[in-house]
């Protein structure tokens, strides 16, 4: 109690004893004037009468007194905001943007210096958002948010507190919390962390609000509107991501490719092949399976800069993976290149334009499968691998010169050294006996002599992306890369067992055409070989 308060009391306390001082000194004196026979009665109902008169007086003191403190304001503290039962008082934006990781650490947008380049690693794996503590509660799950304070402070939250006991809150103001990954994809609370979308981006901001109690003083706080971001990782090592080769049939850069997109687990319209495996024993299971010379793929890598990275080229059976980073450009012709990255190119066994002729000079044949391992490592001993096993090399051939001798495709792939003409399964999964998506009678595949694409099938005649598909269905349209001898031209497979009928397949789309043998010289146009 204030010493205001003391003396406001005390000098209640001397103007009461100042009226009882006067009311007796009056009664002496009429007693003192009275005969003394009278003197018994009168004391009996005197003492009744001085009891009556003392409660009165007491009664008037305490009144008195109360009223006398009860005009000023109780002075105490005020309210705040909580999500621990008052452990922690938040009364500013600095608090109400925290956040607290797993392991207790707490970071506010005034400690925050996490950016790209530097995010905050989380303590464990496996994290998810729900592992992390903020204002917005953990039973909003949807990435973005914007909710009232007021909702907040009310059941069955509750996030306030009053060391005063100050009940009959209200609140003013929102908040809100945006969760985003590298890529600007919207991200739910309960996902897992990845490497490969991070550094998430968190973005939590405030408008001006308020937090008031009915009574006491003060009743309440003000907090100034305020936003901060924080960039996080999950605690993975780096990793390859993707794979990206040519996504012109398959990508986003025209808007009927849908039908040419592989399931979801393996293929991104705009990213690529994912990685499906970094263990050695199953790199079969990553993109390519095929390969043919001067064909590449970009590497998308996450939680690492690939600025840093430096990389060896891998030799494997007369093929060489050559890798290098790649600046983006917008001015190239294809949606793939112009993100640039870390380009892997193949080079091996090809024949020159000069000897696409009858009888071209013998190549060499790789010993197939082979697996590549691919290792990039920083200068503070970190290390990227990614792996892959070819299964198949292919040989382009083009139009042969309308002189001489015009060689079948099967005989001239032959006299590269035991190579062989390719089947539709070597270069698509299009499907035999599916009506086409446009009805057009010009790519009708029939199911002929039991000839079909490559397992998993496309759900049409065309080519769906998948890894271990066929040459076309993994490197896409071949007008991708423009420095190999490749087309995406139609290639004459061969014929049916009657030799009545021709397949023709789109190296661009995969699409089987089946045509009706005209005895037409095919020797002019596109052809492939392949071993084994």
């Amino acid at each position: 109690m204030s010493n205001y308060f003391k003396s406001q009391q005390i000098d209640i306390l001397a103007l009461q004893c100042y009226r009882a001082t006067s009311i007796f000194t009056f009664i002496s004196f009429i007693f003192s004037t009275l005969p003394k026979k009278l003197l018994p009665d009168l004391m009996r109902n005197l003492v009744s009468n001085v009891i009556f008169l003392a409660s009165l007086l007491l009664y008037s003191f305490g009144s008195q007194a109360l009223t006398s403190y009860s005009a000023y304001s109780i002075q105490g503290s005020a309210p705040y905001f909580t999500v621990d039962g008052g452990q922690t008082k938040i009364t500013s934006s600095d608090g109400l943007l925290g956040i607290r990781l797993s392991n207790g650490t707490i970071i506010t947008p005034s400690t925050n210096d996490s950016t790209i380049a530097n995010p905050i690693v989380l303590p464990k794996s496996g994290e998810r958002f729900t592992d992390i503590s903020m204002f917005v509660p953990l039973s909003k799950n949807s990435s973005e948010l914007n909710i009232p304070l007021n909702t907040l402070v009310t059941e069955p939250y509750n996030y306030w507190g009053d060391d005063d006991g100050d009940g009959q809150v209200s609140a003013t103001g929102e908040i809100s919390v945006k969760i985003t990954d590298k890529n600007n994809r919207a991200v739910n609370r309960s996902e897992v962390l990845t490497i490969c979308h991070a550094p998430y981006k968190v973005v939590l901001s405030n408008t001006d609000s308020t937090l008031k109690t009915k009574y006491g003083t003060p009743d309440h706080i003000m907090v100034s509107a305020a936003t901060t971001s924080y960039y996080i990782n999950p605690k993975d090592s780096p990793a390859v991501c993707y794979a990206r080769p040519g996504l012109h049939y398959g990508g986003l850069d025209y808007a009927d490719n849908e039908h040419y997109y592989g399931p979801a687990n393996i293929w991104d319209p705009d990213r690529g092949f994912l990685t499906q495996t970094a263990t050695p024993e199953s790199y079969a299971r990553n993109f390519p399976t095929t390969g043919g010379d001067n064909v590449y793929f970009y590497l998308e890598i996450g939680g690492i800069d690939e600025k840093e990275l430096t990389w060896s080229s891998v030799t494997k059976e007369g093929i060489t993976a050559t890798i290098e980073l790649v600046p983006p450009d917008d001015r190239a012709d294809n949606q793939f290149d112009r993100k640039g990255g870390t380009r892997v190119t193949l080079k091996g066994p090809t024949v020159e334009w000069d000897d696409m002729i009858s009888f071209p000079n013998r190549i060499y044949k790789p010993n197939l499968p082979q697996t590549f391992e691919l290792v990039g490592e920083d200068n503070h001993g970190n290390k990227v691998k990614y792996g892959f096993v070819l299964q198949k090399w292919f040989v382009a051939r083009g139009s042969l010169p309308y002189y001489g001798e015009k060689a079948p495709i099967d005989t001239w792939c032959s006299r590269l050294g035991d190579y062989r003409a390719v089947k539709i399964e070597d270069l698509t999964n299009a499907k035999c006996g599916v009506i086409d998506i446009n009805n057009l009678p010009y790519v009708d595949f029939p199911c002929i002599d039991g000839v079909d694409g490559a397992m998993p099938f496309s759900n049409g005649n065309y080519y769906q992306r998948q890894i271990g598909a066929g040459f076309f269905t993994e490197w896409g349209n071949y007008s991708n890369y423009p420095m190999s001898k490749f087309s995406s031209n139609g290639h004459y497979i061969g014929y049916s067992k009657n030799k009545d009928y021709m397949f023709l397949i789109y190296g661009d789309s995969g699409i089987v055409n089946v045509m009706e043998n005209y005895g037409e010289d095919i020797s002019n146009h596109p052809g492939l070989c392949v071993t084994p």
